[in-house]
């Protein structure tokens, strides 16, 4: 019997792919973006992020294309599920200061910073990205890693095998109607 995959959904032995839809996301700034299969546009120019309201347990993996301009702001990664109350949803990376595991990549200025919930830099300077780029980040275990374009740029100080959610920011530069693409994730390891 042939079995044909949905749109949008991928899978091999242990592994689901889906492309980020619009109920994969959470948060008071919901309404300030704009969904589609794979893609979130942010509608305004304020400092304000989202957080995910899929729960990620155990290995997962979450990709996007910034496709945007580089004099552009915007942050993307993940934080554990258990703190998404301690999220500064008015900020562009959500950061608090009651925050202790989140892991994410700031874009901006045509650099890509790789930070930890203390907002510093987890690995000294900026690495090259551009709009067309795909940036990826993983955890195996309890250990997160990040990807620019399938190259392993770092791995991160801060470890933990706690359920995640994901979270997607823009700064005040950050243009009205700029699309994240190809956002997708896999849930049970890496894409295949």
């Amino acid at each position: 019997m042939h079995h044909v995959m949905p749109m949008g959904v991928a899978s091999q032995v242990g592994v689901v792919v889906s492309d980020s839809v619009s109920g994969d996301w959470a948060g008071t700034n919901k309404a300030s973006f704009t969904f589609g299969t794979g893609s979130i546009t942010q509608s305004t120019t304020n400092d304000i992020m989202i957080y995910g309201s899929k729960v990620f347990s155990g290995d997962f993996a979450f990709e996007f294309v910034p496709n945007y301009a580089v004099t552009d702001t915007i942050c993307v990664g993940m934080v554990e599920s258990a703190e998404t109350g301690n999220l500064n949803e008015a900020g562009a990376s959500g950061y608090s200061t009651s925050l202790t595991n989140g892991t994410w990549f700031s874009l901006w200025a045509n650099k890509a910073y790789i930070r930890n919930s203390g907002l510093v830099d987890d690995a000294s300077g900026g690495w090259s990205w551009s709009s067309s780029d795909t940036i990826k980040m993983t955890r195996v275990g309890s250990t997160i890693k990040a990807y620019i374009n399938g190259t392993l740029t770092h791995t991160f100080s801060q470890t933990t095998a706690n359920d995640m959610v994901l979270m997607r920011g823009g700064g005040n530069q950050l243009g009205v109607g700029y699309a994240t693409t190809g956002f997708r994730y896999a849930e049970g390891g890496d894409f295949p």
